[in-house]
């Protein structure tokens, strides 16, 4: 056998004898980007299928103009024509605990890492978190690291710069402006310059790139890292990490972020399990609570779920509007009465109450929709990815920003790009005004740096104008529910 291909044995047993009450051994083949298993059996089979099937829920259009739930089940991996098992590298240890639950003994054969972790890195007197996470990036070749806080994150990108010097790293980001910052913080407290490639393929022998997917080749590097973890959920990067062989891949993310499960699967296929964390595992707990706001008006027609839906329906519906701006006023200055004709609060027990000068977000889809909105609340600042482009842009040229500083409005209207693009929406109060019926896929989190014991208030809208909106109300709370949002 070659000596740089690495054999565990996993057994639950200690002996052979145990190992024999096991059943027989199997062996799983980890190639880089998947690993093999030949001809597994049935038994095995439908283990591997109820802990790697997931369901995909989507919506289509019925006979009636209005929309029903559709439940796909995918399963997240594959059998050749041959009868051998393909599975993404990254779940082998759920593949193993499947084998075991079937009764099986395993054998996991892994090429080794690329990249061979410094055996001198002096982590005297760094944090006990730390020391615990270069613990678990030595022994692992990949794998998702929990970071909360920006500072976590670059902490773990310093660390993983100092562990592994030996090969060629790069960090993948999600936007176009978060390339420069991170190059920018690592140059300057690492012993090591930072390169940042975001508009073309580069081919430079700078040893710790920053980039994006279009900027970076993956595949010539020994260590990947994606600066949020969420990447792997898009098909671009999914192919990519399928494309990859034995280089160490890390992704960050930020546990707080409300995901399904089918989506922390994926994250886990193509990255890897969560390894490690920094920080404490309840540091800054988020709690979260949906309420669904009453509002009254005209019937509309039935028209199906579409742009010229959501203009009629959605974005341009002045009585819609004027009960969204009348909230949001009403949740800024606390003003319960407003509150209580809409449905909010009326019972005063086990609701989250608003703090006092909460900080609120209206969510809307478009730009459209927020310019319209913004009409009704004059003063509350809109935050579209156009606005946060441009300010960015002056910023740079060190002209005046027109009042926009980065995270600094208490009061805002925001896109779902936008949100996307930050990450999370920071706030005490978000009234969720798109009034469609997709999951929401934005992490929510209180505002401030210290946000212990707060909670976030989620307020909807019981939107019952038509039937594509009823439907995608009782899409939105069925979301909520399945989250646990709703009691």
């Amino acid at each position: 056998m070659d000596r740089n291909v690495e054999t565990t044995s996993i057994n639950s047993g200690r002996s052979g004898i145990d190992a024999a009450i096991r059943g027989p051994a199997l062996l799983i083949r980890d190639h880089g980007g998947h690993a093999t298993l030949r001809r597994p059996q049935r038994e095995l089979l439908a283990a591997l299928a109820a802990e790697l099937a997931v369901v995909r829920r989507d919506f289509a259009v019925d006979a009636r103009s209005g929309l029903r739930r559709v439940h796909q089940t995918e399963t997240l991996f594959e059998i050749d024509a041959a009868g051998e098992l393909h599975v993404p590298s990254g779940l082998v240890s759920r593949l193993v605990a499947a084998a075991g639950r079937a009764g099986y003994s395993v054998d996991v054969q892994d090429g080794g890492n690329r990249v061979v972790p410094a055996s001198m890195v002096d982590l005297v007197g760094e944090r006990e978190d730390i020391v615990r996470l270069a613990a678990a990036l030595a022994g692992s070749r990949r794998g998702v690291l929990a970071a909360r806080s920006r500072d976590h994150r670059l902490a773990a990108l310093r660390l993983i710069i100092r562990l592994l010097q030996d090969g060629k790293i790069m960090i993948i980001a999600s936007t176009l402006a978060e390339p420069k910052k991170i190059a920018r913080d690592l140059s300057s407290r690492t012993a090591e310059p930072s390169g940042c490639f975001t508009r073309q393929l580069n081919r430079s022998d700078v040893r710790v790139q920053v980039g994006t997917l279009g900027g970076l080749d993956p595949t010539v590097a020994g260590v990947v890292v994606f600066a949020d973890a969420r990447q792997a959920l898009h098909a671009r990067a999914r192919r990519d990490l399928a494309s990859l062989g034995r280089q160490r891949i890390y992704g960050l993310f930020d546990d707080r972020d409300w995901l399904g499960r089918r989506e922390r699967l994926l994250i886990e296929a193509g990255i890897g399990p969560v390894i490690g964390r920094l920080g404490a595992a309840d540091e800054f707990p988020v709690v979260l609570r949906a309420v669904f706001a009453d509002w009254t008006g005209g019937e509309l027609p039935d028209l199906q779920l579409g742009l010229q839906w959501k203009r009629r329906s959605i974005w341009h519906n002045p009585a819609r509007n004027a009960a969204i701006a009348r909230l949001a006023s009403a949740l800024d200055a606390g003003d319960d009465a407003p509150l209580w004709e809409h449905g909010l609060f009326l019972d005063r027990e086990g609701a989250a109450r608003p703090p006092a000068d909460p900080a609120v977000v209206v969510l809307v889809e478009a730009p459209e929709h927020a310019r319209g909105l913004a009409q009704l609340l004059p003063g509350w600042t809109v935050l579209s990815a156009e606005r946060h482009d441009a300010a960015a842009a002056e910023a740079r040229a060190g002209t005046p920003s027109r009042g926009y500083r980065e995270g600094a409005a208490r009061r805002a209207i925001a896109t779902w790009l936008y949100a996307r693009d930050r990450g999370r929406v920071e706030a005490d109060i978000v009234l969720r005004a798109d009034g469609t019926p997709w999951p929401l896929y934005v992490g929510l989190a209180p505002p401030g740096p210290r946000a212990e014991g707060r909670a976030v208030l989620l307020v909807d809208l019981a939107d019952d104008q038509d039937r594509t909106a009823r439907a995608a109300t009782n899409a939105r709370r069925a979301d909520y529910q399945d989250r646990g949002w709703v009691p």
